[in-house]
């Protein structure tokens, strides 16, 4: 068990475990950062990192971060990257299983995301593990709403993002997040089946009962999704 309260700022502690992805054999770190300022306060902010070794040369291929409050017991996500060669082997959904599972082992039981995440597709795994925003309504009464889809003829697989409106398709169009993680727009008229749908505001910052957390009701859900989720990357 990774004890992340003995973790020193700038010292890294290492998972007891080995782990694969695809060909590449991995290790997991975790480092204490910079703390991170939550309302003008300082918290803890930990950088959970999969690295392999390719080519004799130590290599990140993807990172997590997220800071905690002690005093409450909150681990809340920040955001995550994966390099782009290294896509689709699981890697991210790996990561956020591990930020879960840590989380939990440290006795950090209330989880959740930070008002500005605007990664549609980090949004969608986590309503996969059971996080949900305490007012579903929205789904139904909020115009920026986007449905994560897939092509139903396609045999790839291949997941899509369909915007409820023109506008709020033009702004995530010509944000960062749209350059450099290769998202794809769908079109209403292709043959598409929808997976889920997620809350993601454009403009500003998230209503604050349009936050992703995970209710007490899904935490061993939750817990037993991340177990498995790592045994499957195990060596």
């Amino acid at each position: 068990m990774i004890d992340i309260e003995s973790i020193n700022p700038n010292e890294f502690q290492s998972c007891d475990d080995k782990y694969i992805s695809g060909d590449f054999k991995q290790i997991l770190f975790v480092k204490r950062g910079k703390d991170y300022n939550q309302n003008k306060q300082q918290k803890p902010q930990y950088v959970l990192s999969i690295v392999s070794i390719i080519n004799n040369k130590s290599v990140r291929q993807g990172y997590l971060y997220f800071y905690v409050d002690p005093d409450t017991k909150t681990s809340n996500f920040i955001g995550c990257k994966v390099r782009e060669e290294y896509r689709h082997l699981g890697i991210a959904t790996f990561l956020i299983a591990n930020w879960i599972k840590i989380s939990i082992q440290n006795g950090y039981t209330k989880l959740g995301t930070n008002l500005e995440q605007k990664k549609p597709f980090i949004l969608y795994m986590l309503k996969k593990y059971g996080f949900e925003i305490s007012d579903p309504s929205f789904y139904d009464t909020r115009s920026d709403i986007v449905y994560i889809c897939e092509e139903v003829d396609k045999l790839r697989g291949e997941k899509l993002l369909l915007f409820k409106t023109p506008n709020d398709e033009r702004i995530f169009r010509n944000s960062k997040i749209y350059r450099e993680d290769n998202y794809r727009i769908a079109t209403s008229g292709e043959n598409l089946k929808v997976k889920d749908k997620i809350l993601l505001p454009m403009q500003g910052t998230r209503p604050a009962n349009g936050v992703y957390k995970l209710p007490d009701e899904n935490i061993l859900f939750a817990k037993e999704k991340a177990e498995e989720t790592i045994n499957k990357h195990k060596r």
